[in-house]
C-alpha cells in the first residue's frame, strides 16, 4: 500500500505548486552542497597516506572490495574465483568488466577514476533521498526537518569516498522506499521489486529480501486491519522473489553454501540475537529526539506510554541477563557506538546499567511505531521494509553501526514526520541532536577517521 494512501487526507496540508517550487530548488541546492563535500573530502585525501587502521571504510576498500576488482580485472569470472569479501559480487564484476572494456589494468583502492565511476551511485543516493523527502514536505508542509535526520549518517559518503558495497546497498534500500512513494500499477510495482530483488542479490546476498516487500507489506497491512490473508494474493506478491531466489541459488551452487567458502566463518544462520538487541540498544542512543516525538504522538491514552516503557524496560533487562553484549573483536561486536561507550565505562555493573538503559529505551521507540501502527489500523513501508532488513541481521556475527544507523534513522524520520508537524521545541531538538550528528559525522571523514563501525 502506498503511503499516499495510509492516513486520512483530512491530515493534508494544501501546498501551492509555487510554494513546492521552491522547496524543491532548495533540495536541489542541499544534495549539490552535499556531493561537492564529499568531492572535497576525496580531493583533500588525493596523494596524502591515510592510517587505514583508523578508518576502517579506507582498511576494507584497500583489502577486500578493491583486490576483488582487481582480481576480476586479471583474471574474470570464474566459479573457483579467488574470494575477497564474503558477498555476491555483483559490483565487482561491474567495475571489473567496465575496467577491462577501457583497457584499465588495475585500480588502487583510493583511485580518483574508480571514485567518479562510484559517484554515481552518490547521484542516485542524494536524489532517492530529496525525492522522498520532498514527498513527505508535500504531505504535511513541515518535512524539511527530516534532511537532518536521514542524511546525518555519514556512512554513506565514506562507502562513496573510499569505495565499497555499503552505499550502492543504500541506494537499493532507497529504491524500495521511493517506489512505495509513487502510484504505479501493481504488475509494474511487482516487476519494479522483481528487478531489485536480483540487484541485491547480486550486491549482497541477503539484500535479496527486497524483492519480498510486496508480500511483507500485504501481510503486515492484514495484521493490522486484523482481516483474512488472501492465499492467492500472497502468491502473487512473491513472484518478485522467484528470480532473485535463482541468482542466489548459482551462488549457493558454485560455493556450496551462502559465502564463499573461504568465509564461511561469517555466517552463523539465525544464532545471533544479539544483532536485535545492538539494533535497539543503538536505536536508544540516538533515538531520544524520536522518542519525544513518539511520545507526543501516543497521547490520548495516559496509560500506553506507560505501559511501552515498563515493557521496554523488562525487554532491556531480559537482554543484559540473557546476551553476551561485552565488546568482543571475536564476536563481532566491536566498533559500534554501542560497544565503544560501553567499553569506556570502569565498571561491570555500570556497564550492565548502560546497556540496560540504551537497550529499554531503544525497545520503547520501536514498541511505539508498532503501537501507532497498530492503534490506527495504518502501517508505513518504510517499517516494514525495515523490520524485514532486521531480520536478515541475524544471519552473520558482526555487529556493527554501518548496518544499522542509516536505516533506523531514515525509518523513524519518516514514519514520524510522514505523520505529524513537530513543534518548534521538538523541530529545534531535532535540530540539535541530528544536525550535530552529521557535523561530527562530515569532521571524522575530513580528518580521514572513522568509517564502518568506527
Amino acid at each position: 500500500m502506498p503511503p499516499s494512501v495510509i492516513l486520512p487526507k483530512s491530515n493534508r496540508v494544501p501546498i501551492s505548486d509555487r510554494h513546492f517550487g521552491s522547496v524543491s530548488r532548495m533540495l536541489g541546492l542541499i544534495a549539490v552542497l552535499i556531493f561537492a563535500m564529499g568531492v572535497a573530502v576525496k580531493l583533500s585525501w588525493l596523494n596524502r597516506a591515510i592510517d587505514l587502521k583508523a578508518n576502517q571504510a579506507a582498511w576494507d576498500a584497500f583489502y577486500y572490495h578493491v583486490p576483488q576488482i582487481n582480481e576480476f580485472i586479471t583474471n574474470g569470472f570464474r566459479p573457483d574465483y579467488s574470494n575477497f569479501v564474503a558477498m555476491t559480487p555483483g559490483l565487482h564484476l561491474l567495475y571489473a568488466y567496465l575496467a577491462r572494456g577501457f583497457g584499465i589494468t588495475s585500480f588502487a583502492y583510493d583511485s580518483g577514476l574508480l571514485f567518479a565511476v562510484h559517484s554515481l551511485w552518490m547521484v542516485a543516493y542524494l536524489a532517492l533521498n530529496m525525492f522522498i523527502i520532498g514527498k513527505v514536505y508535500q504531505r504535511n508542509n513541515a518535512g524539511l526537518i527530516i534532511v537532518l535526520p536521514m542524511l546525518a549518517s555519514a556512512y554513506p559518503v565514506y562507502s562513496w569516498v573510499w569505495p565499497t558495497t555499503d552505499l550502492p546497498a543504500t541506494v537499493l534500500y532507497l529504491t524500495a522506499i521511493a517506489i512505495e512513494f509513487r502510484t504505479w500499477r501493481e504488475i509494474n510495482r511487482l516487476a519494479a521489486y522483481a528487478v531489485l530483488g536480483v540487484a541485491g542479490v547480486l550486491l549482497r546476498q541477503h539484500y535479496g529480501f527486497l524483492a519480498a516487500v510486496p508480500a511483507g507489506i500485504l501481510v503486515a497491512n492484514a495484521i493490522i486491519h486484523r482481516t483474512r490473508l488472501d492465499p492467492v494474493k500472497l502468491l502473487v506478491y512473491l513472484l518478485p522473489v522467484v528470480p532473485a531466489l535463482a541468482v542466489l541459488a548459482y551462488f549457493v551452487s558454485i560455493w556450496h553454501g551462502l559465502v564463499p567458502p573461504d568465509q564461511a566463518y561469517h555466517f552463523a544462520p539465525f544464532s545471533e540475537p544479539v544483532s536485535l538487541a545492538h539494533v535497539l540498544g543503538f536505536t536508544g542512543l540516538v533515538g531520544l529526539p524520536f522518542a519525544v516525538s513518539l511520545w507526543r504522538l501516543l497521547a490520548g491514552n495516559n496509560r500506553t506510554p506507560i505501559r511501552i516503557l515498563v515493557a521496554a524496560i523488562v525487554c532491556g533487562l531480559v537482554a543484559v541477563v540473557a546476551l553476551p553484549l561485552d565488546p568482543s573483536v571475536a564476536a563481532g561486536r566491536y566498533g559500534s557506538m554501542l560497544w565503544t561507550i560501553e567499553g569506556k565505562i570502569p565498571s561491570q555493573l555500570l556497564r550492565d546499567v548502560f546497556l540496560w538503559g540504551a537497550i529499554s529505551l531503544g525497545a520503547a521507540i520501536w514498541m511505539a511505531v508498532a503501537t501507532l501502527c497498530w492503534r490506527q489500523r495504518d502501517v508505513i513501508p518504510t517499517v516494514v521494509v525495515y523490520t524485514m532488513y532486521a531480520g536478515t541481521l541475524l544471519v552473520q556475527e558482526f555487529c556493527f553501526q554501518r548496518y544499522v544507523e542509516e536505516p533506523i534513522l531514515l525509518t523513524l524520520a519518516i514514519f514520524i514526520v510522514w505523520q505529524t508537524r513537530l513543534p518548534k521545541a521538538e523541530s529545534i531538538l531535532w535540530g540539535i541532536c541530528f544536525g550535530g550528528y552529521m557535523l561530527l559525522g562530515w569532521g571524522k571523514l575530513f580528518q580521514g577517521v572513522g568509517g564502518f563501525g568506527q
